[in-house]
């Protein structure tokens, strides 16, 4: 039981720290695109998506595995 609770705890750990990396990235995003940009945020969130998709397509060129996101 103990060998359990440690390794969730470990698994929370690890799921807090890529949470926070994940959120001080998208914070410094948000300051960079006032900076740059101004307040113009609907036509950089529609590019954001085009450019996302379009990564997301050059992984392995397979779009019908979008649907399953």
């Amino acid at each position: 039981m103990r060998h359990i609770l440690k390794r969730v705890a470990g698994s929370l750990y690890v799921v807090f720290g890529v949470v926070l990396i994940w959120r001080g990235t998208w914070i410094l995003l948000d300051h960079l695109d006032k900076w740059l940009f101004g307040h113009e945020t609907l036509i950089l969130a529609v590019v954001g998506v085009i450019l996302g998709l379009i990564l997301l397509y050059l992984h392995d060129h397979k779009i019908d595995e979008l649907g399953h996101l």
